[in-house]
C-alpha cells in the first residue's frame, strides 16, 4: 500500500504548485487553500449557461473551469458506479485524478480506498473540492506537465477531461507518472 505524504519532498495539502522542474510555475509558488463562507448552490438549482474558459492560448495550459466553478458545480453529475467496478479493486493504491474539478470523481475514488491526489489547472475548482472533501490532497497541475515524480501512481485516471490535454504531451506525461504495472482510465458521458 502507497500512500504518499509528500510529492517529490513538497508536501501535499490544501493547494500548491509542487516544486519541481516541469511544475506549471517552475517557481513553486504556494497557492493558498483557505476557503471563505460562501454557500454553494444546490444541486439542481438553476444555472445559467456557462463554457470553459480557454487559456490554452494564453498559457499552453489546459481549459479552466474556475470562471464558472458555480454552474460548474450544479450542472456536472455523478458518474456511474459501474466505471468504478470497471476499475477493479483500488483500495490502497495511489491514484493521480486530472481534471478533478470539484472531485466528483474524487469523492468516488476515495470511498472506494484509494488514496487520491487530486489535481487540476483551476484553483477555485480545487478549493471547491476542498470544501467538498476536507482533507483532500490537492496539486493545480496540468495534465500534459505533471509535477509528480516518475513511477508514484498506481492508476491514473481522467473524468471528463482526457480530452483538454494536450494531445502531443498527454500519453507520455500518463506514463511517465505510472508504476510498472500501473493503469490508465478515463471516461466521459454524453
Amino acid at each position: 500500500m502507497r500512500s504518499p505524504s509528500n510529492v517529490d519532498g513538497a508536501p501535499v495539502l490544501g493547494l500548491a504548485v509542487v516544486p519541481h522542474q516541469r511544475a506549471i510555475s517552475g517557481e513553486g509558488t504556494h497557492v493558498d487553500s483557505t476557503v471563505g463562507e460562501r454557500r454553494l448552490p444546490p444541486h439542481g438549482s438553476q444555472c445559467r449557461n456557462w463554457k470553459a474558459h480557454d487559456t490554452a492560448g494564453e498559457t499552453g495550459m489546459m481549459p479552466s473551469f474556475d470562471e464558472v466553478a458555480d454552474e460548474y458545480d450544479c450542472v456536472r453529475p455523478d458518474h456511474p458506479g459501474g466505471i468504478y467496478d470497471a476499475l477493479g479493486p483500488i483500495a490502497g493504491t495511489v491514484v493521480l485524478e486530472g481534471g478533478a474539478g470539484t472531485g466528483i470523481a474524487t469523492r468516488a475514488l476515495l470511498g472506494r480506498g484509494a488514496s487520491v491526489i487530486a489535481f487540476d489547472i483551476g484553483t477555485v475548482l480545487l478549493r471547491r473540492a476542498i470544501e467538498h472533501t476536507p482533507g483532500l490532497r490537492a496539486v493545480v497541475a496540468d495534465g500534459a506537465r505533471l509535477p509528480f515524480r516518475d513511477g508514484c501512481a498506481d492508476l491514473i485516471c481522467f473524468a471528463q477531461s482526457w480530452h483538454w490535454i494536450d494531445e502531443s504531451r498527454r500519453v507520455p506525461e500518463s506514463a511517465r507518472v505510472l508504476r510498472p504495472g500501473g493503469r490508465w482510465a478515463g471516461w466521459w458521458s454524453h
